[in-house]
């Protein structure tokens, strides 16, 4: 409703200023309101705006504020329409120390992370650095605003030392991947 009032005193405002609303001109309304008539008048203080019904009088100071209000809000309308919406990820931690893990064994870790932009998130797929690495993901969309988990498990089977695995999550997000590490160090029993 105050969208309404706002355009139409926009448009009752720039007709006073073009001089294309004479004094005392009647406006009629169709509004639901009880207004049925606005005139328009000129005084000893100044051009004022008489809403009859509603017993009312509006400076033309008043309804160029109004008239500056609108404007206001259309721009705020539009850069709200304007603003792109993507997925945008973040992690708790790009790298995870497995620490000491006995040989012939599989250890598993989970990396978290949050979707804190205005549209869905996807991961497309998941790729690592060697077949001793196995990743878990979500498959459907995490909404703006939630919490995922990627769990990542290492296989020990014949390998013994230090080792350092790579995890690249491709997703939807504008740098389309992040490179999350892994750090192990195998032991004998």
């Amino acid at each position: 409703m105050i969208k309404y009032w706002c355009t139409y005193w926009l448009s009752l405002f720039l007709g006073l200023a073009f001089g294309q609303v004479q004094d005392s001109t009647v406006v009629s309304t169709t509004s639901p309101t009880r207004l049925d008539s606005i005139y328009y008048q000129s005084d000893s203080l100044g051009q004022q705006l008489v809403l009859d019904s509603l017993q009312a009088i509006i400076p033309r100071d008043t309804l160029y504020n109004l008239y500056q209000k609108y404007l206001s809000s259309l721009s705020l309308e539009t850069s709200k329409e304007e603003e792109p919406l993507e997925p945008v990820i973040t992690w708790d931690t790009l790298n995870l120390d497995y620490g000491q893990i006995s040989l012939d064994t599989t250890v598993s870790r989970i990396f978290r992370f949050r979707n804190i932009g205005t549209a869905p998130l996807l991961i497309t797929t998941v790729k690592t650095s060697c077949g001793c690495t196995a990743t878990n993901y979500p498959k459907n969309a995490i909404l703006p605003e939630k919490t995922a988990e990627l769990e990542v498990s290492f296989e020990s089977k014949n390998r013994l030392g230090v080792f350092e695995q790579a995890i690249i999550v491709y997703d939807n997000t504008k740098s389309r991947r992040t490179i999350l590490r892994i750090n192990v160090e195998v032991i004998a029993h």
